[in-house]
């Protein structure tokens, strides 16, 4: 093993090789002080054999985060059997210390964003100064606590109030004065009511859709043809603010600018609901946000989601593909802040092969249960795994959540699904689940 005998958490992974004194053996385990093992050759993607077929060699994780309680020393074994049922075993033994960490810097304070009333009705509850200085600020701090890069509380204090263009509904179709609006200026301004859109909307790499303050403008997506995939598509560093979306053919909101997916976006006050209605085949996703394919630094705040289904989608049909905000497919570094999602066809948060994020003042109840349709969907509401990889993928990935809660689910709570690390909780409340409060039990590879 590469470091030993004396191995320093150093945030990343050391070399370990396994080499054969006779033949190729059909088996190799390895485990760490007498526990069970924790890669088996070839049974998992662990190990890479030589192309001599006389070695093997991996990457082992060794950050806190991977191996929970350590001891000194620790020992590593390699038990190798033959064909036959001959075995033989080798261990190593291994000094691990932590260095002390290093504080991470807390970040210039920028003042806490004016919180207006939210509009009636919705459940997110708009980010008080106290919450946000339970992120942002000492003694609290909780983004240096999780390492969290974003300060979404700056992209917030940076969204305009005037400027560009200024639109309102015309009665008829209005998708092309939103989307001509968008490619002309740096800002455009929804005034309150109902625009009706026959195809996505595109906001393109930094620019802005922002509702007027005190009003309520909605995008209805109802006349749009099932073959859109999304209903607005957001590019890097863009804008989608105080905007309700309502029946959307698909999903809602993407974090694509329908060639590319796009990071660095903030989506704040924002409401979407009764998603996935169409009832062909096209119809196979639901999901209300979706964040996927790599998309990071984004920041969702004070968002709600429900009634999110799909009709089709073979085995995921009648809600399987309808989550209310997914962090899915190596998404990384996604912050989301007072987001509330309930009476979603699948699951409330969904972190599907996603990569780490950060929650705070999350909420997810009665998830999987859409009135007036069958639902299929699992119905969890914290759902954080398995890392990019699939299940039981090794390192694992942490997702970091403070102040959550997660009730009246007919699954779980919190569902760690096949990640190989547990969640980092803080003060998570978890009560009133059909199946458990609590399912964090990790796989075995």
């Amino acid at each position: 093993m590469q470091g030993a005998p004396n191995l320093p958490f150093n945030g990343t992974s050391t070399l370990v090789t396994v080499k054969f004194t006779t033949g190729t053996p059909t088996q190799v385990s390895i485990s760490r002080n007498g526990g069970a093992a924790f890669a088996t050759y070839p049974d998992d993607n662990f190990f890479t054999l030589s192309s001599d077929g006389k070695s093997l060699t991996a990457n082992w994780c060794i950050t806190s985060a991977c191996w929970g309680a350590y001891q000194t020393p620790d020992v590593l074994k390699v038990t190798a059997t033959y064909a036959g049922g001959v075995t033989a075993s080798d261990n190593v033994s291994i000094n691990v210390t932590a260095p002390a960490a290093t504080p991470t810097p807390s970040p210039t304070a920028s003042p806490s964003p004016t919180n207006n009333p939210p509009p009636a009705g919705v459940e997110y509850n708009g980010v008080t100064a106290a919450m946000w200085a339970e992120i942002y600020d000492p003694p609290t701090n909780m983004r240096s606590k999780f390492g969290d890069p974003n300060d979404c509380r700056a992209k917030v204090n940076s969204i305009p109030t005037s400027g560009g263009a200024t639109l309102q509904p015309s009665g008829g179709n209005d998708t092309s004065a939103i989307n001509n609006a968008l490619s002309g200026n740096s800002v455009v301004f929804l005034q309150g009511g109902t625009y009706h859109i026959t195809s996505g909307i595109v906001i393109p790499a930094g620019k802005k859709l922002i509702g007027v303050a005190g009003q309520s403008p909605i995008i209805d997506g109802s006349g749009m043809p099932a073959d859109y995939w999304a209903t607005i598509y957001l590019g890097n560093n863009s804008n989608l603010v105080n905007i309700e979306l309502r029946n959307t053919p698909s999903m809602g909101i993407l974090n694509n600018d329908t060639s590319n997916y796009t990071s660095g976006s903030l989506i704040y006050r924002v409401v979407v609901h009764d998603t996935g209605t169409r009832k062909d085949s096209t119809g196979q996703n639901g999901t209300g946000i979706l964040i996927t394919n790599g998309g990071s630094n984004n920041c969702v705040v004070s968002a709600e989601v429900y009634n999110t289904f799909n009709f089709a989608g073979g085995a995921n049909a009648n809600g399987g593909n309808s989550d209310g905000i997914d962090n899915t497919w190596s998404a990384k570094n996604n912050t989301f802040i007072d987001v509330h999602v309930h009476n979603t066809g699948d699951d409330g948060f969904d972190a599907w092969d996603g990569e780490t994020s950060f929650w705070y003042f999350a909420t997810a109840h009665n998830t999987g249960s859409v009135p007036g349709v069958t639902n299929n969907g699992n119905g969890n509401g914290f759902k954080m795994g398995p890392a990019p990889g699939g299940p039981c993928s090794t390192p694992g990935v942490v997702h970091h959540i403070y102040k959550g809660t997660s009730y009246n689910n007919p699954e779980t709570g919190f569902a760690l699904n096949n990640n190989m690390v547990k969640a980092d909780l803080v003060q998570f409340n978890s009560y009133g689940n059909g199946r458990a409060d609590w399912l964090d039990v990790k796989c075995s590879p």
